[in-house]
């Protein structure tokens, strides 16, 4: 299996019909960028930092545990059953409604 990123589920959206919209900023360092994103999301999903198909390179990969710890903090969002993989675990969030 290949690289999952916004562009990639923006294309399987389409191609299912469905309105919906992924976004990513993983070229950013900025950790206030970041969660201004996250403000605006329904569904936010979180790389454990240790997860192995994390690119190391990517200025956002430094600021993982710091997305998670700010996240679970915030009560718009509930956190969800974590994705456990072979390689790595992602963090969904919901927001509430």
């Amino acid at each position: 299996m290949g690289r999952l990123n916004a562009v990639s589920q923006n294309w399987l959206a389409l191609t299912q019909n469905q309105d919906l919209e992924f976004r990513d900023h993983h070229g950013s360092g900025d950790l206030v960028e970041h969660l201004t994103a996250i403000q605006s999301a329904d569904f936010v999903g979180i790389a454990n930092a240790g997860s192995k198909w994390l690119d190391r390179w990517l200025p956002s990969t430094s600021l993982q545990t710091s997305f998670l710890e700010e996240v679970k903090s915030l009560p718009a969002f509930k956190e969800l059953t974590p994705v456990v993989g072979k390689e790595g675990t992602v963090f969904p969030f919901e927001k509430r409604i």
